[in-house]
């Protein structure tokens, strides 16, 4: 189910469509450390939990990383 409101470009008042796409920038990482917070909160992902644990097919160079 998708859902949609606003226009799908300014002063045209036209409804966005289903298969429009759009340009979301910096939001997704917004959006991505809000849930990884309250992973973190309801204990089913932690911190200094790396990479390699939760995504071992990531290259290597990248498996020590965490969120902090």
């Amino acid at each position: 189910e998708v859902y949609r409101a606003g226009t799908s470009q300014l002063g045209t008042g036209l409804p966005p469509r289903t298969t429009d796409h759009m340009r979301i920038a910096s939001t997704a990482k917004a959006f991505s450390g809000s849930v990884a917070l309250q992973l973190t909160q309801r204990g089913a992902l932690g911190l200094d939990d790396t990479i390699g644990r939760r995504l071992p097919k990531l290259p290597a160079a990248w498996h020590r990383v965490t969120l902090r």
